[in-house]
């Protein structure tokens, strides 16, 4: 089975945090970690421009202000960790959001 652009964000997230990329999915994993993880993600596809309720839709989440809490609370981390974040994702992301902006592109008119 092939992996998605997001997929792969999630692993290499997921092994930062050194968690289940299962568990780092929207849904019943509460753990600290876990939900931080969750925030990352968050964080570097809309800090990568894409929009509050794209963000939402890749993630998730019920709406676009689970976003802004994530990216809210991730701003209060330490800078080291933002960096290392986007130091390590840095190669996937720029797919992630052309693959969706293409995806926009085609289905919106």
């Amino acid at each position: 089975m092939k992996r998605t652009q997001i997929d792969q964000l999630w692993i290499r997230v997921s092994e930062i945090f050194s968690i289940n990329p299962a568990d780092a999915r929207v849904g019943g994993n509460r753990r600290p970690r876990t939900v931080l993880a969750r925030q990352a993600v968050a964080w570097l596809l809309h800090g990568r421009g894409l929009s509050l309720h794209e963000t939402a839709a890749i993630m998730g989440y019920k709406d676009h202000t689970s976003v802004m809490d994530a990216t809210a609370k991730m701003e209060k981390q330490p800078e080291e960790l933002r960096a290392r974040l986007q130091e390590a994702c840095a190669d996937q992301l720029p797919e992630v959001v052309y693959a969706h902006a293409r995806k926009r592109a085609i289905t919106w008119p």
